[in-house]
């Protein structure tokens, strides 16, 4: 293999103009081309039957047979990939961590880390927070990331998946356990927000037909509501909630769909509500939207972070001349990136600033998870570039990476 180089330090010249200021002169894999051999070298250590597939020149893109091996063996079957016994994915043992965790940390976007929190830059005043969803915990992580002061209007970028396709998470498991992580996390007083609020007591625990997409456990939706009304308590005016807590219907199309598991036809239905906004006392804007789910290949239908995005400026447009900042957690920095491209594709010209911060690695995080945002993250990457210098994000070149 060839010997790793060391990374190369970062510019800022050519996007020092631009919405994304913090995006280097060197595209991902150029500036990190040691750490990615580092990590490269690992995997074909403890995998020899795979070395083959992780062995390249680390200070060149990888050919797309190669790139569509290694997302076979890092990102798995959550992500479209069904090859092997689990997706195909490799594991990372624990007594290997430690060595992962530094060649991965050396990786970066400029001189944003790949595994290390980012705060929400405090000396911007930001007209909108985008955070992309995922565990209660990790919820209530971003929610808190987000709540800050020179934060206008936060948006909670939720969305359609199966019920319980998280369940193997001790968190997700039931309806309490939903409850009691957010409780732990926001540090409130569960039985006092459950007291007080009409959705936990007519939506949540509501019994409901067997079925990944009826069942009785909470979506991805109703979790979030759930971490926002317990994070911010004392500023929901409970005793007006229905004026203050205000829902709005699915845009677009709303129909039933089908998709095949198997041999077996699967029902999605449609959503009941496209968004919530809650109207703090202090007055800011909290809105939770609930993207509908979009096909995947060799997938279950999931909403995902572009889908999301461009449903959610229908129901909360952003003004001229606007500071956005997406929030997303280590190592799904490429969320992020997807949030910022939805946002300033659909919104040319409006959009003054457009950063990126991140929560910490959560508890279910799977370090392969990081493995697989290499790739991911690569894609963003190049599109992001390309829609900056004016082109098509879209290009059937930069999709086909």
């Amino acid at each position: 293999m060839t010997t790793p180089i060391i990374d190369r330090p970062p510019t800022f010249t050519e996007f020092a103009n631009s919405p994304a200021p913090w995006l280097p002169d060197q595209p991902l894999w150029e500036q990190n081309a040691g750490s990615v051999g580092a990590v490269s070298a690992l995997v074909a250590q403890d995998y020899p039957h795979v070395a083959e597939v992780v062995t390249f020149d680390p200070t060149v893109m990888p050919p797309k047979e190669q790139r569509v091996a290694l997302w076979k063996l890092w990102m798995g079957r959550q992500h479209g990939r069904q090859d092997g016994e689990d997706g195909g994915k490799v594991e990372i043992r624990p007594e290997r961590r430690e060595a992962y965790m530094a060649a991965l940390g050396g990786i970066a976007i400029g001189e944003k880390p790949l595994m290390k929190p980012i705060d929400v830059d405090p000396n911007v005043e930001y007209h909108q927070a985008l955070a992309n969803c995922g565990t209660p915990e990790e919820d209530v992580e971003r929610l808190k990331l987000a709540n800050k002061p020179n934060v206008k209007e936060i948006v909670m970028l939720t969305g359609q998946r199966k019920r319980g396709m998280w369940s193997h998470i001790e968190s997700e498991k039931s309806a309490e356990a939903v409850l009691n992580a957010i409780a732990t996390k926001t540090g409130k007083d569960i039985d006092a927000v459950w007291a007080a609020s009409p959705f936990l007591q007519e939506q949540l625990m509501r019994p409901g037909a067997d079925g990944e997409w009826t069942g009785p456990l909470p979506t991805e939706y109703e979790i979030v509501r759930t971490a926002v009304e317990a994070e911010f308590f004392d500023l929901i005016d409970w005793g007006n909630y229905e004026e203050t807590v205000v829902t709005q219907p699915p845009v677009g199309a709303n129909e039933e769909t089908h998709y095949m598991d198997g041999d077996r036809l699967v029902t999605v239905p449609p959503r009941e509500e496209g968004a919530v906004t809650y109207h703090l006392t202090d007055g800011r804007k909290v809105h939770v939207v609930n993207g509908a789910a979009v096909a995947r290949p060799n997938a279950a239908p999931r909403a995902n972070s572009t889908s999301i995005a461009e449903e959610a400026m229908h129901y909360v447009p952003v003004p001229d001349k606007a500071n956005v900042v997406a929030i997303t957690a280590v190592p799904h920095f490429r969320g992020g990136m997807d949030t910022i491209i939805a946002y300033l594709k659909n919104n040319p010209g409006r959009i003054a600033r457009a950063d990126i911060a991140a929560s910490k690695l959560g508890p279910n995080t799977d370090l392969v998870a990081a493995l697989g945002e290499l790739m991911a993250t690569m894609k963003a990457d190049a599109r992001l570039r390309a829609l900056l210098r004016g082109g098509n994000p879209d290009s059937a070149e930069l999709l086909d990476i």
